[in-house]
């Protein structure tokens, strides 16, 4: 027999596949120049499969252990140069976001404990340094291109946090360039 959350969570994951194909598929479709993708891009890989970004959230279920019990559903996130917008207060457990990148360039979505981005510790280009962070680091999602939208679970516990786009491509981070965000969980 399914339990409620195990069927919940193929529902989302169903609904995930969905949202990233009809995202590939506008932005396909859309042409233009790939200029500003190039000038944004970095070693990551942009997720473009649909089967991916669904194992964006198999990934936190395994590292959890077990069934994931969503406490905030879609909550929205919006990356943009240079910008992010979230809710600022959100409850404490595991968070569903729905990450809209409606910038023109490659972006992704970390999560780090901590007051201020400035009081996280920065390499010299302004990004996170993530290795330096370490159990405050929480996460993050892999590179995906503009006009797409992924979903990621992360788990939060009481406390400050900064949303942020870590990329960075020579001395141009997109974090120092003003993607972050502080975010009070409780």
């Amino acid at each position: 027999m399914t339990s409620p959350s195990t069927s919940r969570l193929a529902a989302l994951r169903r609904t995930t596949t969905a949202i990233v194909l009809i995202a590939s598929l506008l932005a396909t479709g859309c042409g233009g120049s790939d200029d500003a993708a190039d000038v944004a891009s970095d070693s990551t890989e942009t997720v473009a499969d649909p089967a991916e970004a669904a194992t964006i959230i198999d990934n936190v279920e395994d590292t959890e252990g077990g069934a994931i019990q969503v406490v905030e559903s879609g909550t929205p996130v919006d990356l943009f140069e240079w910008g992010l917008a979230a809710p600022a207060i959100l409850d404490a457990g595991d968070v569903l976001f729905s990450i809209t990148n409606s910038g023109s360039f490659n972006h992704e979505f970390a999560v780090a404990r901590g007051a201020s981005y400035e009081e996280l510790p920065l390499l010299a280009t302004g990004a996170v340094d993530e290795g330096a962070l370490g159990a405050d680091f929480i996460g993050r999602t892999e590179t995906f291109g503009a006009g797409t939208t992924i979903e990621a679970i992360f788990g939060l516990e009481p406390g400050d946090y900064v949303f942020f786009c870590n990329l960075a491509v020579g001395p141009n981070s997109h974090a120092a360039n003003g993607q972050v965000q502080s975010v009070t969980v409780g």
